[in-house]
């Protein structure tokens, strides 16, 4: 059991589900309904890509990932295929109960896109990534599209997200570079070299972070959204930036994406705290 709770990544689907709440309580609709069935099909979805992902990088995850339940054979490969068809199938049964745009969005957007991207897009240096964070991103999007139809009040919630997730996508593609060297994978690191990579991070990283301090200057957040996001998301940015200033070796580069991942879930909170 704990294998599979390794392999389907339960706290990024924790996370996740985390996120809908924040976006069902900015969004002040009524309907628990429609975001318990939107957290059963974020989860079905989630489990799908993250196995058929494993499954996919089993011989590069012996180098990056050895302790994982694949590598280490724990998994079997015909129960692995069938968990697979199973989450995916009823991901698109569970899509046929929400509203028309819900529906597309879900069915012609998110799963084409997460399986397009384990097949074909994950070796494309920074597209790849870009995909990751919007997938990643698109919770908020999806929960508000279920709920009322459109999209308007979640699009900076899922801004800050992809830019979060994006810088994280990358530096996991720094601490997995030999890995995917031996899968003969071209990521963003492969591809400018790990210290050309790594500046680019930084700089991004400090661009991302002036960003977020848009929507108070321009009104469209007040007081608590500025205490929030200096004491939630940039202190620990900081915390981020100093880990990797240096040529980071693997802990650092571990511990950076894990400190990312801490970051998702404080700047929720933001966006949550924000909004009251």
């Amino acid at each position: 059991m704990l294998s599979f709770f390794k392999i389907i990544r339960i706290h990024n689907i924790l996370i996740a589900n985390f996120a809908a709440c924040i976006a069902y309580f900015i969004i002040l609709e009524n309907n628990l309904y429609i975001l318990c069935l939107s957290g059963a099909c974020i989860t079905f979805i989630m489990m799908y890509g993250n196995m058929l992902n494993d499954y996919l990088d089993m011989k590069s995850d012996i180098i990056s990932h050895p302790n994982r339940p694949l590598p280490q054979k724990k998994i079997n490969l015909k129960y692995l295929k069938i968990s697979i068809v199973f989450c995916l199938t009823c991901a698109i049964l569970l899509s046929f109960y929400f509203n028309q745009n819900a529906f597309i969005f879900l069915l012609l957007i998110i799963i084409p896109l997460l399986t397009t991207y384990n097949f074909y897009f994950k070796g494309l240096p920074l597209f790849g990534n870009m995909i990751i964070a919007f997938l990643l991103s698109s919770v908020f999007l999806f929960i508000e599209i279920a709920l009322t139809n459109t999209i308007n009040i979640t699009i900076l919630p899922s801004t800050f997200v992809f830019g979060l997730s994006l810088i994280r996508e990358v530096v996991k593609d720094m601490h997995d570079i030999d890995g995917d060297k031996n899968k003969k994978i071209k990521t963003l690191p492969i591809v400018l070299g790990f210290s050309k990579c790594l500046s680019s991070v930084l700089i991004f990283s400090i661009i991302f972070m002036f960003l977020l301090f848009i929507p108070y200057f321009c009104n469209f957040y007040g007081k608590n959204y500025l205490i929030s996001l200096i004491i939630l998301v940039e202190i620990p940015m900081f915390v981020m930036l100093f880990l990797l200033k240096k040529t980071p070796n693997q802990l650092k580069l571990k511990q950076s994406i894990f400190l990312l991942k801490i970051i998702s879930i404080t700047g929720s909170l933001v966006i949550l705290i924000a909004n009251r």
